[in-house]
C-alpha cells in the first residue's frame, strides 16, 4: 500500500511560532513601488496592475492581465494616459523621447 503524503497546506506549521499575516496591500505595495515615483521630463506616472490587457505604445506587446506595468501621462493631462511594460518605460527615459 502506498504511503500518504505528510505535507502539510502552505502556511502551515509543523514546529515554531505562527506564520506572519501580512495584509494584500502591503504585498502589492511593496511589489509595485510607490504611487507617483515615475518622473521623467513633463511626465507623471506610476506602477500599477491592470485588469485588461493593454496594448505598449513603445513595443506594440500586449500587457496582460495582472501584470505589474507602468502608466504614464503627460504632468496634468491624465486623459493622456498610456501603459508600458516597465523596461518599455525605462527604454523611453533613457532616449528622453515622450513615447506613444
Amino acid at each position: 500500500m502506498p504511503r500518504r503524503s505528510r505535507r502539510l497546506p502552505p502556511g502551515v506549521r509543523r514546529w515554531g511560532t505562527e506564520p506572519v499575516v501580512v495584509p494584500l496591500e502591503e504585498i502589492a505595495q511593496r511589489i509595485a513601488g510607490p504611487a507617483g515615483a515615475i518622473g521623467e521630463a513633463g511626465f507623471e506616472g506610476r506602477y500599477v496592475r491592470g485588469t485588461k490587457r493593454y496594448l505598449c505604445p513603445y513595443c506594440q506587446g500586449w500587457i496582460l492581465p495582472d501584470a505589474v506595468h507602468v502608466v504614464a501621462f503627460p504632468a496634468g493631462l491624465p486623459e493622456e494616459r498610456r501603459h508600458y511594460h516597465s523596461g518599455c518605460w525605462a527604454k523611453v527615459g533613457r532616449r528622453g523621447l515622450p513615447g506613444g
